[in-house]
This record gives structure tokens, C-alpha cells and sequence, in this order.
């Protein structure tokens, strides 16, 4: 009786959603996409870093003269790279 009563307690093994050759398979398929995600993160960290260091220092100063052709591609770039992520 004790048996039983640990049997019924004990929780069910969850099914098997793959094998290990299609686990194997789908990481190879995944890892450099997550590879290109992680360097895209990075590249946005950067350029988000640039924007706000950019925009305290507008204030501080009370307004300054950026070099607009130089931040609208890192824009550009900024959003691209967000699409990439997404």
C-alpha cells in the first residue's frame, strides 16, 4: 500500500517533444542566428550609448550643432539593427 501511495504522488515524465538528432539538428540551424542577434544587441548598445551621451550633452550646453549627416546613419543603422533583432 505504501507503494501505491508513492506511485501516485511521483509526477508523470513529461512526453518527449524531440529526439536528440533533431535537437542537435535545430541548434545548428538556430546558433547563428543567435550568434547574429547577440552581435546586433552589442552594435545597438553602442549606438544607443552614443545617443544618450549626445543628448545630455545637448543639454547640458543648452543646444549645440550635431553633425546630422553622421547621426542619421547611425539612425538608420540603429533601426535597422532593431529590425534585425525583432
Amino acid at each position: 500500500m505504501a507503494d501505491e501511495d508513492q506511485d501516485k504522488d511521483a509526477p508523470e515524465p513529461e512526453p518527449r517533444l524531440f529526439s536528440l538528432r533533431e535537437a542537435e539538428r535545430t541548434l545548428r540551424e538556430l546558433e547563428p542566428l543567435l550568434v547574429e542577434a547577440m552581435d546586433c544587441r552589442k552594435r545597438y548598445s553602442v549606438i544607443d550609448e552614443l545617443f544618450t551621451a549626445l543628448s545630455a550633452r545637448i543639454m547640458m550646453m543648452g543646444g549645440i550643432v550635431v553633425p546630422y549627416d553622421k547621426l542619421a546613419e547611425q539612425r538608420i543603422e540603429h533601426k535597422n539593427l532593431v529590425e534585425t533583432i525583432k
